[in-house]
């Protein structure tokens, strides 16, 4: 009985060791989504790196384990992706050389020679160095469909967590709704 209580015990410590010594720039998905009906806005909560508030209702769909983005479905079918992370978990910081807005700044520096590189055009939308965050557009080809598609993102950093997100094309969205929808949202 002594035995099986210290095999229980030393299980539990093995695993809750695991559980803290993961890094977080791993990108965990996202843990949980609330609709909140008197803010009309969806709280996704990834733990302990952040969360995002989306306005209106929006349904928490397939993770992807390559990205590392968590997809988000609104009434509109309108797709935004979520994707967490700690600021060195991206291959021009692991150094942690960059932070706050110096590392926003860089991580659109690096995402928009990406998307060149791809015959993309990078259209700078907003720049915020207070809040730590900048707004772009990347628009052009896309290799899946060979349709011409425009995305919205947005990213931010606070206190070493990074928050990436994606709007991609809507059906029902203009592009001014979608870029008035990638502004409201929050980042905590």
């Amino acid at each position: 009985m002594m035995k099986e209580k210290i095999m229980v015990w030393v299980l539990l410590a093995v695993l809750f060791s695991g559980v803290v010594s993961c890094r977080s720039s791993k990108a965990p998905a996202v843990l949980s989504n609330n609709y909140n009906k008197k803010k009309d806005r969806t709280e996704c909560v990834a733990f302990p790196l952040g969360t995002v508030y989306l306005p209106g209702m929006w349904d928490k769909k397939d993770y992807d384990f390559r990205t590392r983005q968590q997809f988000f479905l609104n009434a509109d079918s309108t797709v935004i992706a979520l994707n967490f992370a700690t600021q060195d978990g991206y291959e021009f910081n692991t150094d942690k050389r960059y932070k706050g807005y110096e590392f926003v700044k860089e991580f659109y520096r690096w995402k928009s020679d990406d998307f060149g590189k791809k015959g993309f055009t990078v259209t700078l939308l907003d720049n915020d160095s207070i809040e730590n965050r900048i707004i772009w557009s990347a628009e052009g080809v896309s290799d899946n469909s060979g349709r011409k598609t425009e995305a919205l993102y947005l990213v931010t950093e606070h206190k070493g967590r990074v928050a990436y997100i994606a709007l991609y094309d809507s059906p029902r969205l203009t592009r001014e709704e979608r870029i008035g929808l990638i502004r409201r949202i929050e980042v905590k």
